[in-house]
């Protein structure tokens, strides 16, 4: 589960997730990446665009998976 989430608990039932808080900024914005906030650089939709491509890049070719990207 990697992008916009608009609940007020953390996500749970992932393996992975990193999100942003609250509605999120469009620059530079803070995510909580498995419980830990991380401040990033760039675009919002380009940062989980590129989030999303580098988690499908290491996941195990073997195991079935679901990534949810939400722009």
């Amino acid at each position: 589960m990697i992008g916009k989430w608009h609940l007020v608990s953390d996500p749970t039932g992932f393996d992975h997730w990193e999100v942003l808080p609250g509605q999120g900024a469009y620059y530079n914005p803070v995510t909580i990446k498995n419980g830990e906030r991380t401040q990033n650089t760039g675009y919002v939709t380009d940062l989980i665009t590129d989030k999303s491509l580098d988690w499908l890049d290491k996941r195990d070719p073997n195991k079935p998976f679901l990534l949810m990207c939400q722009h």
